[in-house]
């Protein structure tokens, strides 16, 4: 059964989760969910949500914070 008069509850939940696949390489996935609910069927629930990449920009912010923390450390 597909939710095909869906309307959404609540605004999209984010999360961030690193996993580690078995290359050993560490990976942060962010994940956005939302919740809707069929106006045909008020008890039932469906959620969509998709995952993104967001290694890189967390690897750019690692690096943004030690540069930083260099330079203070220089001064």
């Amino acid at each position: 059964m597909h939710c095909l008069n869906c309307t959404p509850l609540e605004e999209v939940e984010t999360l961030s989760i690193r996993m580690m696949p078995p290359s050993g390489d560490t990976r942060w996935i962010e994940w956005r969910v939302r919740q809707l609910q069929d106006g045909e069927y008020p008890g039932y629930w469906e959620f969509q949500g998709f995952g993104v990449d967001i290694t890189e920009k967390i690897r750019a912010k690692e690096q943004m914070a030690y540069a930083v923390a260099s330079m203070q450390t220089n001064s």
